[in-house]
């Protein structure tokens, strides 16, 4: 799929239904920039997309099957790839007679929940390295690292001022570390006003930091990383290890 220039293939992508900041949003766009037909299998949303630029995702009920699907769309996939969290998983889908694979963000969250999904697929692909051996020791054997990453097209540097000292876009609800560090540094430096920020703002801010901070919840490789170094910002991050000593040296 990823290679520019191979044939086309018609994949079903399985995100979270009406949100336009969801990481499986950028997948379709990476696929549909390659030339692939993506179809997007999702569940029904009350969500109002705050990108209103953003496909409109109307959903299947989510008792529908894999046949169901099949007769719907008029196609078998050549790969079914969910994308956590809230993703549509068809009924039937573990014994579905095309490719399937998942790709889980978050197992340094709560890893169980994650284990249980892998198994209904053929591929499981992980954004954080360090898990990749707990999956194998439940009797995951098909786990890759896959890390995350950024839109070449939206996170890049803007070349103007910084009028930032310090940038950070997060959540400071869960963590208590990183609450305290985002209130210390506001209390010392010009940072940026805490709230949600849509993809295109967060680049603008990254764009408008001079540095950006990145204090992970549970030594995870997040998509802040590879967004404020692509967006020109000075990262400082904690040395969490977790493949962030092999992409970055």
């Amino acid at each position: 799929l990823a290679r520019r220039g191979a044939p086309s293939v018609r994949p079903w992508l399985s995100v979270m239904s009406g949100a336009p900041e969801h990481s499986g949003t950028l997948l379709d766009k990476a696929f549909t920039t390659l030339g692939h037909d993506v179809a997007r299998v999702t569940s029904p949303s009350g969500m109002t997309p705050a990108d209103t630029r953003s496909r409109a995702d109307t959903g299947y009920n989510p008792a529908v099957s894999v046949e169901a699907l099949v007769a719907r769309l008029g196609h078998a996939p050549d790969l079914f790839l969910w994308v956590e969290p809230l993703g549509l998983i068809p009924l039937g889908l573990d014994r579905a007679p095309f490719p399937t694979a998942c790709y889980l963000h978050d197992p340094h969250i709560h890893l169980p929940s994650r284990v249980l999904f892998a198994r209904f697929f053929d591929e499981v692909f992980l954004a954080q390295r360090d898990y990749v051996d707990a999956f194998r020791r439940r009797g995951i054997r098909a786990v890759h690292w896959l890390p995350v990453a950024c839109d070449p097209h939206v996170h890049r540097d803007p070349g103007g001022a910084r009028p930032y000292d310090v940038g950070f876009v997060g959540s400071l609800t869960n963590s208590a570390e990183r609450a305290r560090l985002v209130r210390t540094l506001a209390s010392r430096f010009t940072l940026n006003e805490q709230r949600f920020y849509s993809t295109e703002e967060l680049a603008a801010v990254y764009g408008a930091s001079k540095i950006v901070a990145n204090w992970t919840v549970n030594g995870d490789l997040t998509l802040r990383v590879f967004e404020a170094i692509a967006c020109g910002a000075l990262l400082v991050a904690q040395d969490v290890g977790n493949g962030q000593e092999q992409l970055f040296k």
